[in-house]
C-alpha cells in the first residue's frame, strides 16, 4: 500500500504496478521511436509565448516559477506521475539530482510523443520523498536545465513520506498545452 498525505492525514491506496510498468514501457518505446524535434520542426510550432502567458503579480517572486499561467490557445495534456526509471525500466540509484534529471528526460519524452516540448508546460508538481530544505538547490538546478527560463511553468514542490518504490526519491506530474496542430 502507498501512503498519501492529504490535509495531514495519511490515506492508503494499492499500487497499480501494471499501469506503472505499462507507462514505463510506453515511455521507453516513445523515447527510442521519437528522437528530439529538429530546430526546424520546433520553430514551426506555435511558441509558448502565443499559447501560455505567465502571470506574476508584484510581491514575493520565486525565481524560475510563474505564480500562474494563462492558457491562451492549444489543447490541454495531463501528464501522470513520472518516475526515475531508465529505458530498461530500472529505477536509478537514490541520488536526488540524477533522479530528477531522469524524471525530466522521461517527462520530455512523453511531451515529444504528443508533439510538444517542455516549453509547452503550464504546470509541474514535484514530489520529493523526505524533503529537506537543503535539497532545494539541487531541485532548482535540475528544473532549470529543463524548463523554459523566460516563461517558467507554475510549479509546486511537495514533500512526501513515501513514493511507490523505496529507491524513488522524486516523482513529477505536469500539465502542458499542446500546439493546435499536434
Amino acid at each position: 500500500m502507498l501512503p498519501l498525505l492529504m490535509a495531514g492525514a495519511p490515506l492508503f491506496m494499492k499500487p497499480h504496478r501494471f499501469s506503472m510498468l505499462s507507462a514505463a514501457l510506453l515511455l521507453s518505446a516513445n523515447a527510442l521511436a521519437n528522437p528530439a524535434l529538429s530546430a526546424q520542426e520546433e520553430s514551426a510550432m506555435p511558441s509558448a509565448s502565443t499559447m501560455l502567458r505567465p502571470v506574476n503579480p508584484a510581491g514575493a517572486v520565486i525565481p524560475g516559477i510563474s505564480s500562474a499561467v494563462v492558457v491562451e490557445s492549444g489543447r490541454m495534456m495531463f501528464l501522470s506521475g513520472h518516475v526515475p526509471m531508465d529505458a530498461g525500466g530500472a529505477v536509478l540509484p537514490p541520488d536526488l539530482e540524477s533522479q530528477l534529471d531522469q524524471v525530466f528526460k522521461n517527462l520530455s519524452a512523453t511531451l515529444e510523443a504528443a508533439g510538444a516540448t517542455p516549453r509547452q508546460l503550464a504546470r509541474i508538481t514535484i514530489y520529493v520523498r523526505d524533503f529537506q530544505a537543503d535539497q532545494l538547490p539541487a531541485i532548482r538546478r535540475a528544473r532549470d536545465r529543463f524548463i523554459d527560463q523566460e516563461r517558467p511553468p507554475a510549479s509546486t514542490l511537495i514533500g512526501a513520506a513515501e513514493l511507490f518504490h523505496p529507491n524513488v526519491l522524486v516523482e513529477m506530474d505536469a500539465i502542458a498545452v499542446l500546439p493546435p496542430d499536434a
